[in-house]
């Protein structure tokens, strides 16, 4: 999950692992706020962070963006494979 802060708007692009890409509503102001919503919202659909935010661009030259991955919750050694899943993956299977 990408969030990109622009003047006073935060945008969050979510990232298929084919590099499809959409994007979800953030309610909040700052970058700060948007990650606790984002990472939020993901832990109430049954995901958990696998990593922290790592800033990606640093806003010195444009808009500022991080980035962070979520894989389903209550996988990690039930033979399921450990590897971080895209917030993308997460969204599509709840919403199918």
């Amino acid at each position: 999950m990408w969030l990109r802060q622009e003047d006073d708007e935060v945008i969050c692009t979510v990232v298929d692992p084919d590099e499809s890409t959409y994007e979800l509503d953030v309610d909040a102001l700052s970058m700060r706020g948007a990650q606790r919503e984002m990472t939020g919202y993901f832990i109430d659909q049954n995901y958990e962070p696998v990593d922290q935010w790592r800033v990606e661009v640093d806003g010195a030259n444009g808009p500022v963006e991080t980035v962070r991955t979520f894989r389903p919750t209550g996988f990690q050694g039930q033979g399921y494979d450990d590897d971080a899943v895209d917030a993308l993956d997460a969204a599509d299977e709840l919403l199918s």
